[in-house]
């Protein structure tokens, strides 16, 4: 018995915010995810989504912290297999309003 690979096709985010303490939920559409049992995982870059839920065998829904570092590339595991879309996501930049001297003593 075998499955087919996990193929990710889209995201429903394509931009998130680079900072905030909320979860952001993003859905990653595609084939081939399984079922529930199937324990699906999923990614942003390196990082593990802090949860991932299984929606349908074309969906999983990430919930993923805001974060930096460009374009990243997301992934699905389900089952023994795993599928990736590059450039997939990408992060505001980061914005500094004012920078001060704080050690320094008058």
């Amino acid at each position: 018995l075998s499955y087919d690979v996990p193929v990710v096709g889209s995201v429903s985010e394509g931009n998130l915010a680079s900072a905030g303490e909320n979860q952001t939920q993003v859905t990653f559409s595609g084939q081939n995810f399984g079922g529930p049992d199937f324990s699906p995982s999923s990614r942003v870059g390196h990082s593990a989504c802090e949860a991932t839920a299984w929606e349908s065998d074309d969906a999983v829904v990430c919930g993923t912290a805001p974060g930096y570092m460009g374009t990243l590339r997301v992934a699905v595991t389900a089952g023994n297999g795993a599928g990736t879309l590059s450039d997939a996501i990408s992060f505001d930049a980061l914005v500094v309003f004012a920078v001060g001297n704080l050690g320094s003593k008058g």
